[in-house]
């Protein structure tokens, strides 16, 4: 599961695996992979679903404190395991 991610972005890296992207912008292309658009603090999955959860530099985007809290919550419930990527403070 990649929150925030792109077909983009996922072609780059050039993995394999299935992947399912949740992002809030319907504008955004899904490629090969399956696309949802919605919120990435409130997703429509079951706990668990997911062996990853994974967001590189998306979490400073969604909001104020409370929301960047809501998303990493959010993440830890979908995935199995998380990794949640984020520039440095002052980047």
């Amino acid at each position: 599961m990649d929150f925030g991610g792109t077909a983009w972005i996922r072609d780059q890296i050039g993995v394999g695996y299935d992947v399912t992207l949740i992002n809030a912008c319907s504008k955004t292309d899904a490629g090969k992979y399956k696309m949802i658009v919605g919120d990435g603090c409130c997703s429509p999955f079951i706990s668990k679903s997911y062996d990853i959860a994974f967001s590189n530099s998306v979490i400073e985007h969604v909001g104020d404190w409370e929301d960047q809290k809501r998303f990493a919550s959010e993440m830890r419930r979908v995935g199995r395991r998380v990794f949640c990527q984020m520039p440095n403070r002052w980047f």
